[in-house]
């Protein structure tokens, strides 16, 4: 693959300044840390883009963000993002498997998962990564990964995904262990 990743996918938005500050909304993000995923599901245009990225700009700590579109649905160009935005969170973890990594050119999505998942378990600071705008995503593959890595989720990291319909994940087993805070 000769594809170059876009590096504008892994800026988080910057809230618009007449934005209506919601706090109790962002209350409840930040409540959401403590389970392994948040899952701000709304339609088109309710601002859960916006959401996200105002709670990011008002929090500190190392936040990974992509902005996913159809052409994501390949596995080792969604994988390549999801590593060029955690290398950008800063110190987390992980940094000999991306020292090794070309984000564009990764190997098989198991055996690079399995090493992700053991380095990211090594940092010793937590952090968030956000995969917005998670609905164009319909390869049953990558839903597979993701379903992976969340089952195997280090403390250190949290997910957060903005959709705007529930996504093929193990929503109900993370509902029922209390590992899931959904913002709808």
């Amino acid at each position: 693959m000769s594809t170059q990743l876009l590096k504008t996918k892994l800026f988080v938005p910057q809230p618009s300044p007449n934005m209506v500050f919601r706090a109790r909304l962002c209350a409840r993000m930040d409540r959401g840390l403590t389970s392994k995923v948040t899952l701000v599901a709304a339609p088109a245009g309710f601002g859960k883009t916006t959401l996200i990225g105002y709670w990011i700009q008002k929090n500190s700590g190392p936040f990974a963000w992509v902005s996913l579109d159809e052409l994501d649905n390949d596995p080792k160009v969604f994988w390549g993002y999801v590593v060029n935005a955690l290398q950008m969170a800063g110190e987390y973890g992980g940094q000999s498997l991306f020292r090794e990594l070309d984000p564009v050119q990764l190997p098989p999505t198991q055996p690079m998962l399995t090493t992700l998942i053991n380095e990211l378990a090594n940092s010793t600071q937590k952090f968030v990564l956000v995969l917005d705008d998670y609905h164009v995503i319909s390869n049953q593959t990558v839903h597979e990964e993701i379903g992976f890595l969340i089952d195997n989720l280090p403390s250190q990291l949290h997910i957060v995904l903005s959709t705007r319909a529930d996504p093929p994940l193990p929503l109900a087993r993370l509902r029922a262990k209390a590992q899931l805070c959904e913002m709808r």
